[in-house]
């Protein structure tokens, strides 16, 4: 904690949190590892693989990419799965193609703009705002990737939504 304190006290937030209410969302991902500064190699290369499969096998796409973080921690290796969400709800598993179902509910989000080597901070912010707020975080983070690494834009250009699912006290 005395880290995330150390960032707001340093820094005043700049992302505007919002508390959301997400949908429900089944996916086929790929599960990998590395170091944050190749996690996007790994992810686009990844991506590549479940948009091969998805033609291959015949899924409908329902939305854009994304990457759940299993274990987020900028010091060590990053665990993740990358993820397709796609409409088909009889999913099955096929080798290294996995399936993620999110059962949607309630989560604080912040818009990151730019490259991903700064989306740390977005992060970071989101925790800092749950503790704020006693916001209990529940299950693990997502980032869902509506532009950039996957679309050949200018880094500059890039648009990722951090999402955290929490627990809203009653």
């Amino acid at each position: 904690m005395g880290n995330l304190q150390q960032i707001a006290e340093e820094k005043p937030p700049s992302y505007e949190i919002m508390e959301v209410v997400m949908d429900p969302i089944s996916a086929v991902c790929v599960v990998d590892s590395g170091f944050q500064n190749n996690y996007d190699s790994i992810i686009q290369t990844n991506h590549s693989l479940l948009l091969a499969h998805a033609q291959l096998t015949g899924l409908d796409i329902a939305g854009k990419p994304f990457a759940v973080f299993i274990d987020f921690d900028d010091k060590t290796i990053l665990k993740f799965k990358v993820c397709l969400p796609v409409w088909d709800r009889e999913l099955r598993e096929s080798g290294r193609f996995l399936l993620y179902e999110y059962s949607g509910g309630n989560a604080i989000m912040a818009t990151h703009y730019g490259h991903s080597a700064s989306v740390k901070q977005a992060h970071d912010e989101l925790k800092l705002y749950a503790a704020e707020f006693q916001i209990p975080l529940e299950g693990i983070s997502f980032e869902v990737y509506h532009k950039g690494r996957f679309d050949d834009e200018p880094s500059d250009n890039w648009i990722t939504e951090v999402i955290y699912p929490v627990r809203i006290k009653e």
